[in-house]
């Protein structure tokens, strides 16, 4: 879990190409939720 957000990882993470979906959840101001895709 990176509960930072660091960008490089939100990048990576956002990018469709390396197959994640991902969202922002209205937890502790704004937990990112990614789940891989087989």
């Amino acid at each position: 879990m990176n509960d930072n957000a660091e960008p490089d990882c939100l990048d990576f993470i956002r990018a469709p190409k390396n197959g994640f979906v991902s969202m922002t959840q209205a937890l502790k101001g704004g937990t990112e939720l990614s789940l891989k895709l087989a």
